[in-house]
């Protein structure tokens, strides 16, 4: 198993992208139409809470301290 744990921010205003052809089907990463401005954006989870559930991913992974 590969896993990437995502830090995971609000954005402060929403965008909406239009879902274009090529972005369609199976992807792990799409080049989006236009930037994104993410300056402003907060967390979901504080830093704790974070590292909370990071640990918890890990400790049921098998990865002990």
């Amino acid at each position: 198993i590969t896993l990437m744990l995502v830090r995971v921010a609000r954005l402060v205003h929403p965008v909406e992208l239009p879902l274009r052809p090529e972005d369609g089907g199976c992807r792990s990463w799409v080049e989006l139409a236009r930037d994104v401005t993410v300056d402003e954006a907060v967390p979901v989870l504080d830093e704790a809470a974070f590292d909370r559930r990071s640990a918890e991913i890990r400790w049921a992974l098998g990865e002990r301290p």
